[in-house]
C-alpha cells in the first residue's frame, strides 16, 4: 500500500472517530432533554456522509414536536 493511501485511510479513521465523539456529545444532550421532559426513547448514533447522525426512537416523542397545526 502506498504512503498516500495509508495517510488517507488514517485521516478517514480519524474523521470517523471525531464524528462518533461528536455524536456521543449530542446523544448526551438529547438524553438529558428526554430526562427533563420525562420521555422514554432510544438514541441511535451513526456516521453518514461525513456527518454524525442521531435518531430518537420509541416513546411518545410527539410531545417534543407538538401537534400538527391545522388550517
Amino acid at each position: 500500500m502506498s504512503e498516500v493511501k495509508s495517510e488517507k485511510i488514517v485521516e478517514k479513521k480519524s474523521l470517523i472517530a471525531q464524528l462518533e465523539e461528536e455524536g456521543d456529545v449530542a446523544a448526551d444532550y438529547l438524553e438529558g432533554l428526554l430526562d427533563i421532559a420525562d420521555l422514554d426513547g432510544d438514541i441511535d448514533i451513526d456516521v453518514e456522509n461525513d456527518r454524525a447522525a442521531l435518531a430518537i426512537a420509541g416513546g411518545k416523542l410527539s410531545h417534543l414536536v407538538g401537534e400538527e397545526e391545522r388550517f
